[in-house]
């Protein structure tokens, strides 16, 4: 094939994904227990909201639920070896949102998680699936800051008293 129509395929491939899940949210948690246990899916979005308060990420809560659905569009694991974990730490960053640099920081502690129970290039590759796919811009449901209503990018930073 040409490089023209890969780029081309590549772009309809991208449009099909964002329009299937644009502008949406996760309903229900997907994976167990949380998915069928609602003392389980309580504590995790409890711990989701702790998280945000601790990490002092903007403006508390976020106003849309937390929802887990493991490693989106990922494996949670191969074998024995499960991820998750590091998954839903991460998670827990992207519903809250926060500057680039707050984005940059979670998406490097998923990569040391990731590698720390694989290797280090495996890290890498989950780490770079994240930058190119969790961007706020995308208006998907695993993007960053996907806690808040989509704004289309990262929020404007506060004004400070002079």
């Amino acid at each position: 094939m040409t490089r023209k129509l890969m780029i081309a395929l590549g772009v309809l491939c991208l449009a099909y994904v964002v329009a299937l899940s644009a502008c949406t949210s996760l309903s229900r948690h997907t994976v167990a227990p949380y998915d069928s246990d609602p003392a389980e899916a309580a504590k995790i979005e409890r711990a989701a909201a702790d998280w945000c308060a601790e990490h002092g990420y903007p403006g508390g809560r976020p106003p849309l639920p937390f929802r887990f659905d493991g490693c989106s569009w990922w494996p949670d694991g191969f074998g024995e070896t499960d991820w998750r974990p590091c998954c839903q730490a991460h998670d827990y960053a992207y519903w809250c949102g926060g500057s680039a640099l707050d984005r940059e920081a979670a998406d490097d502690a998923l990569g040391a998680c990731v590698a720390e129970d694989t290797n280090a290039a495996f890290g890498w590759l989950m780490r770079s699936g994240v930058r190119a796919g969790g961007h706020p811009f995308l208006p998907l449901y695993f993007r960053w800051g996907n806690g808040h209503p989509y704004a289309g990018g990262y929020p404007e930073p506060e004004a400070t008293a002079p």
